[in-house]
């Protein structure tokens, strides 16, 4: 964030800390974003908690918001949606990561590639062919070699590998 913005949230902060202290009945959507604002978990919630003061309070204009924040403004625009839906708690949602498009969960990885690691200590390299196949067999369909290599590396064990890829 540049020293621009960086003084304009400070204005910004300041302004509602004001206005929030002489009204007489804060909203609690208010003190919730202030308060996180004060205190931020995270730097998105950061971020999201000051793109809706000053959509909210502010009344500034998307595109606006999007540039003091380093955002897109589809971006600001999907944000005020979600927290016009769900409310300020939005600022605390995990939207992105994770094993969205895992065959198998990581419980079921480690299970597998432990019986090939026991076998894998006494001849010190991963039988990356035969773990191929068992991960084909327990997804039902074929998968790239590169889906097993991940796999390995994702556990730690990429150092049991043995140097020449896996073919077809």
């Amino acid at each position: 964030m540049n020293s621009v913005s960086t003084s304009a949230f400070s204005n910004l902060f300041h302004a509602l800390m004001i206005s929030s202290s002489s009204d007489a009945e804060p909203s609690e959507d208010l003190e919730y974003l202030l308060q996180l604002v004060r205190r931020p978990p995270s730097i998105s919630a950061l971020k999201r908690a000051q793109c809706i003061l000053l959509w909210k309070h502010c009344a500034l204009p998307p595109r606006q918001i999007a540039h003091l924040l380093g955002w897109s403004p589809g971006t600001v625009h999907n944000l005020l949606s979600a927290y016009r839906k769900a409310g300020p708690a939005i600022c605390h949602a995990h939207i992105r990561g994770g094993r969205t498009h895992a065959y198998l969960t990581a419980e079921r990885e480690q299970r597998l590639l432990k019986s090939f690691l026991d076998r894998a200590r006494s001849t010190g390299f991963l039988d990356v062919k035969s773990l191929h196949a068992a991960y084909e067999h327990l997804v039902g369909h074929r998968c790239a070699a590169s889906t097993i290599y991940r796999l390995v590396h994702r556990h730690g064990q990429a150092g049991k590998l043995p140097r020449k890829p896996l073919g077809r």
